[in-house]
């Protein structure tokens, strides 16, 4: 038992030490785009990584395999980053023209923006790791991470409330923020995100293994 807690213990260690070098490689890829254009990729190579890891069990090139995706994602990262930068600067301008407004269709309005923002924060909780998991274009990535992240609510729900102790706890303890702020949240939303697309996938391989059942059922029927 007490060689069971210990292994236990040395692998959160190990994790940790993984956690605050993860973040380490953020900083160095922020800095490398001077921040403004280096915070996205860097952002996104973190995700690729951490998808590495965990598809990899383990067996990975954490350095190389970082800044690899920040050279090739470059672009699209920040193409990402700065479109759901403008629809949250819009969103924000929204809120106080709703707030502003005096008008018989404010209720509808407030109904709309409260609902779009919804979705813009869910498919901003998936899109980087929708990214690096599909491969696809920028468009398709924001359906999948948007369909994915609303039919995930478990899920999508436990990212929240995950984020939002991770929130509480850099504030009791502003000292961990410059050491694994920023690698502890993208490794949450990471992996649960992972979970979530595999979970997906399940319900969507079920779905059309049942529909190829009653189709098949179908046809010896009317033979």
């Amino acid at each position: 038992m007490k060689s069971s807690n210990s292994n236990r213990f040395y692998k959160f260690l190990e994790w940790m030490m993984w956690m605050m070098y993860l973040n380490l490689l953020w900083i160095a890829g922020t800095l490398m785009g001077l921040a403004i254009v280096g915070i996205f990729p860097a952002t996104l190579a973190i995700v690729v990584t951490v998808r590495e890891w965990h598809m990899k069990d383990d067996q990975i090139k954490m350095t190389q395999t970082f800044f690899r995706a920040w050279r090739k994602h470059f672009f699209a990262a920040n193409g990402i980053g700065i479109l759901y930068l403008l629809i949250g600067y819009i969103l924000y301008v929204d809120f106080y023209w709703i707030v502003d407004l005096q008008s018989d269709f404010r209720n509808v309005f407030v109904v709309f923006f409260f609902v779009f923002t919804i979705m813009f924060l869910i498919s901003a909780l998936y899109v980087f790791p929708a990214y690096a998991h599909f491969d696809t274009k920028i468009l398709k990535t924001l359906k999948n991470a948007t369909i994915v992240g609303v039919f995930s609510p478990f899920i999508t729900i436990l990212m929240g409330v995950l984020l939002l102790f991770l929130y509480y706890l850099y504030s009791l303890i502003p000292g961990l923020i410059p050491v694994i702020s920023v690698s502890v949240v993208l490794f949450t939303v990471t992996k649960l995100a992972l979970f979530a697309f595999s979970h997906f996938d399940n319900k969507q391989q079920y779905l059309r293994d049942k529909n190829e059942q009653t189709l098949k059922k179908g046809e010896h029927t009317h033979a």
